[in-house]
């Protein structure tokens, strides 16, 4: 694989679809088309449950899991999640719903496929999404198999010569004809900014990192061949028999690669030379990510030798196929219209607890004390030329310091109502989305909440804000309970008495090299988790730290970092809020400068 697309492919995409595993099994046929038996395992992630949150989830995975980021990684993730929160609407999915959406996502999203065929799908045991499917294809160079959040620009290439000789290889579909990609003239750089802008590099890798081995060592890819003749030469993939080869791919070590070519102060220096950004652009032509990853300093490739045969008859099964493909479809149950989505306020609350939050706030009366702590102004930017003036495009942005009547359990959003200048101008965005308030942060005291407001950009002639005003949500509770989850082995698919409790997955945690990573799912929302404790068998408290969770529907996967051996047996207790509650309250300032300071 000549480019991997480095970081950005893969951190955006699974960061949606979460831990991916794919195997695709391919027959092919001496004029390229050919079949491929298609599965794939996911988690994905409830994007209705994001857009109700405004993204939130992907925020506070940030800022618990990924507590040794910079902001500026944090502000990145968090804005993947406002963005998809948008897309996706406002209400969480049905599981069965979601499913069968997944299943079909993967049918309608796959390119280049004439029909299917032998479709199978269901939930495992762990909660993840499993697919398989046979998928015929007139043209391996057309096929782009949907991969429900893996995704990367390297495809399979198929080609005959004259003579008759094929040759499969994976290629970048930025790379000309000759395979190798085409290189921008190199600039001159000073060495000494070029040291600097190395330094700049490996900063941004390192801290970044954490995120990327928590991402990528989820991935796991595995292809077959299933060839029309003979090998003649063969690179990088392995050789099973006379006419199969394979190839895997371990996102562990794709990081690996990463952190050796990051580490290559000449490679850093002739990347940044030739005008691309090392840690986006990654090595577009280099073979030596190749070698680190497969074993040989050369091009995925196998060729083959002459006289291949035809292994199927692609016309006859793609007919009988197609005669079959609606039936299989009713029987499958994915012709059918999935159920109406629920509100947050329809799904039932457990045996024992409150309702979970309802559909809409309750205003509160009164009015949040707020004033401006900071702000934020950009009157130029041109993302095309890379001028990023504080890493923004044009705007403004106050950040507000708000105080609270109580102590409450999360700031949930609002929203804007009004921002006028003191020309008469409103500064509101157009769409409801750019108005509301996403990502607030409550302080310690868990009453005061920090939250940023983005307006459009002030004339030149403006001195200050007449009035700018809203609503901010947050959530409380009637009580909190304790729910001792009993004694239990601490190894995956071990169940707790309680809540649909079981253990997911027990792994290494990725940040902390001395502890132990624990996913935990239980039958409620992630808001209604007030905090964990785990004990050993003989009652020793366990030293444990939440890492952020996943939500789809009523079902939430917390995730800890335990420290220290993790014993075999212990006892998990939660403390769980009964009776929440969403609730708005009303917020105003008025007669401010641009900087936020009273005009009197």
């Amino acid at each position: 694989m000549n480019k991997l697309n480095w970081v950005l492919l893969v951190i955006g995409t699974v960061a949606i679809a979460g831990c991916v595993e794919t195997k695709d099994e391919f027959t092919v046929n001496p004029d390229g088309s050919g079949k491929v038996v298609h599965e794939l395992t996911f988690q994905p992630m409830d994007l209705g449950m994001m857009g109700e949150m405004g993204g939130e989830i992907m925020g506070e995975m940030t800022g618990e899991t990924m507590g040794e980021m910079t902001g500026a990684m944090g502000e990145m993730t968090a804005e993947m999640g406002e963005m998809m929160g948008k897309m996706m609407g406002s209400e969480p999915s049905d599981p069965q719903a979601q499913l069968r959406k997944s299943v079909k996502e993967i049918l309608s999203q796959s390119k280049g496929v004439d029909t299917w065929k032998d479709i199978s799908y269901r939930m495992t045991d762990d909660g993840r999404t499993y697919f398989k499917g046979t998928a015929y294809f007139p043209d391996i160079n057309n096929l782009s198999l949907h991969n429900a959040g893996f995704s990367s620009d390297m495809k399979l290439h198929f080609t005959r010569d004259i003579s008759g000789e094929i040759t499969i290889e994976f290629k970048s579909e930025k790379q000309d004809e000759e395979g190798e990609a085409v290189k921008p003239p190199t600039p001159q750089i000073p060495e000494a900014q070029l040291n600097i802008l190395v330094k700049q590099a490996r900063l941004q890798f390192n801290q970044m990192k954490p995120m990327m081995q928590g991402i990528l060592s989820t991935i796991k890819s595995e292809t077959i061949l299933h060839l029309p003749g003979g090998i003649k030469e063969i690179s990088n993939f392995e050789k099973v028999d006379a006419r199969t080869v394979r190839i895997a791919l371990d996102g562990s070590k794709m990081l690996e690669a990463m952190d050796k070519m990051m580490q290559d102060e000449d490679w850093l220096k002739e990347q940044i030379r030739a005008g691309k950004d090392p840690l986006q652009d990654g090595p577009e032509g280099d073979l030596a990510i190749n070698e680190m990853l497969f074993g040989e300093k050369a091009p995925v490739r196998v060729v083959l030798a002459t006289g291949a045969q035809q292994l199927f008859d692609y016309d006859a099964e793609v007919t009988a196929a197609k005669a079959n493909y609606e039936n299989m479809l009713k029987e499958l149950g994915l012709e059918e219209a999935g159920p109406a989505r629920p509100t947050i306020g329809d799904v039932p609350p457990l045996p024992g607890f409150g309702e979970v939050t309802p559909t809409a706030p309750e205003r509160v009366t009164g009015q949040m004390n707020v004033k401006v702590g900071g702000v934020r102004l950009v009157r130029y930017s041109d993302y095309e030329r890379g001028i990023m003036p504080l890493g923004q495009s044009d705007g403004y942005t106050l950040s507000l310091i708000g105080e609270l009547p109580t102590p409450v359990i999360k700031a949930s959003g609002g929203r804007i109502e009004k921002a006028t200048t003191d020309t008469g101008k409103s500064l509101l965005p157009k769409d409801q989305w750019g108005r509301k308030i996403k990502f607030p942060r409550l302080a310690k005291d868990k009453k005061t909440v920090v939250f940023d407001v983005e307006l459009l950009l002030p004339d030149e002639d403006v001195e200050g804000l007449e009035e700018l005003s809203g609503t901010l949500e947050y959530l409380t509770a009637d009580a909190s309970r304790e729910v001792d989850l009993g004694i239990m082995d601490f190894e995956v698919g071990a169940k707790g008495r309680e809540l649909g409790t079981v253990i997911r997955s027990i792994e290494k945690d990725p940040w902390q090299k001395s502890a132990t990573m624990l996913s935990l799912r239980l039958n409620l929302r992630p808001e209604a988790v007030e905090s964990a404790e785990f004990f050993a068998q003989d009652g020793t408290k366990l030293d444990v730290s939440k890492r952020g969770y996943e939500s789809i529907a009523g079902t939430t996967t917390l995730k800890f970092s335990i420290k220290g051996k993790l014993p075999p047996k212990g006892r998990i207790v939660l403390n769980v809020f009964e009776g929440l509650k969403k609730n708005e309250i009303p917020f105003e300032i008025t007669e401010i400068s641009l900087t936020g300071q009273s005009l009197w």
